[in-house]
């Protein structure tokens, strides 16, 4: 079975995605540093960044949007631009060390999730390679 279709599946059983966000004040205003990757969707429904072997939780900037259609979950940022799971990205902002909190802006983030990594994208840090 291939990555994609396997993430495919996991979109399919978890229909509405763990979806984070910056509050109203981007967090990462300027580009700390970049991180390449695939966007996937952890079994507990965490979107994060798969990057060298370690998941990153991906905090988006305010504006971002998710839709989900079927098994499509699509993220489309303030530009229009969009991206899917399985798509390799480029992200700018910040990295951070796991949330020492369990819900972030009314979000819970699942007990499987908070042991990840943080990355917070700034507002023009995504980017598909």
């Amino acid at each position: 079975m291939s990555e994609t279709t396997s993430m495919a599946r996991r979109t399919a059983q978890n229909p509405h995605p763990v979806f984070l966000r910056q509050g109203d004040n981007d967090l990462a205003p300027s580009v700390g540093s970049t991180m390449r990757g695939t966007l996937a969707l952890s079994p507990e429904g965490c979107l994060y960044l798969s990057s060298r072997g370690e998941r990153w939780l991906i905090i988006w900037p305010p504006e971002t949007t998710l839709s989900v259609s079927g098994e499509e979950v699509v993220l489309t940022d303030s530009n229009g631009r969009r991206v899917m799971i399985g798509d390799d990205l480029e992200l700018g902002g910040t990295g951070s060390p796991p949330p020492s909190v369990s819900t972030i802006h009314g979000v819970t983030i699942p007990q499987g999730c908070r042991a990840m990594n943080a990355f917070l994208v700034n507002r023009l840090g995504v980017r598909k390679v």
